[in-house]
């Protein structure tokens, strides 16, 4: 399939953080088209998982305007113009009670629907969440913006790890709240995985 025009029904300057669109397709193997195909373009995304330097596992609690509480990794869209390793230590900055310096790219994540699409500039297919680990890290203030309600929630690898393999029977200590992103999960799992990580939590 081919897009050969695109009609915006809401702009950018309206809401950054998603646009409607209706495209017109063409699939040049079967001769076919589609008119006034509906998808929903939204910018590429991080997700993060701190380490402090003694090994504990850095979270968030956020209680979200739709889905209430969730503890799970720190995310945000990516922003124009910037790289993914710049916006998932600007996200970790700006949402906990820590200052990272550094970072480890895991890989992505990729959204495969028919509707989601990227809108970040230089991606022309799915919207793509990139998975990071945060270190080097210092305490400091959040950040976070005016509708964000969030607090910074530290955890020992071990119960990190249990939480994220056995959710959603497993909660975590004090907050009765399971970790259900399944991009969370697969960060603090991958921790075990890569030697460079690995040696922060098992001293």
């Amino acid at each position: 399939w081919k897009v050969v025009n695109e009609m915006l029904i809401s702009s950018p300057d309206s809401d950054p953080h998603a646009q409607l669109a209706f495209w017109t397709m063409h699939h040049s193997g079967r001769g076919c088209s589609i008119e006034r195909y509906p998808v929903i373009k939204k910018p590429d995304y991080v997700q993060v998982v701190g380490i402090t330097n003694k090994g504990k596992i850095v979270l968030i609690l956020e209680d979200k305007v739709a889905n209430g509480p969730s503890i799970e990794a720190i995310a945000g869209e990516i922003e124009p113009h910037e790289s993914p390793e710049k916006s998932a230590l600007r996200e970790f900055n700006e949402e906990t009670e820590f200052s990272a310096t550094a970072s480890y790219y895991l890989g992505s994540n990729v959204a495969m629907t028919n509707r989601y699409v990227s809108s970040t500039p230089g991606n022309n297919g799915a919207k793509t969440g990139y998975l990071f680990i945060a270190f080097s890290l210092s305490k400091s203030a959040p950040r976070p913006s005016a509708h964000e309600v969030i607090q910074t929630v530290v955890l020992d690898f071990d119960v990190a790890l249990d939480c994220a393999m056995h959710a959603p029977k497993k909660t975590v200590p004090g907050y009765n709240l399971p970790i259900l992103s399944t991009a969370t999960q697969s960060i603090i799992k991958s921790i075990r995985l890569v030697p460079t990580l690995y040696k922060f939590v098992s001293h």
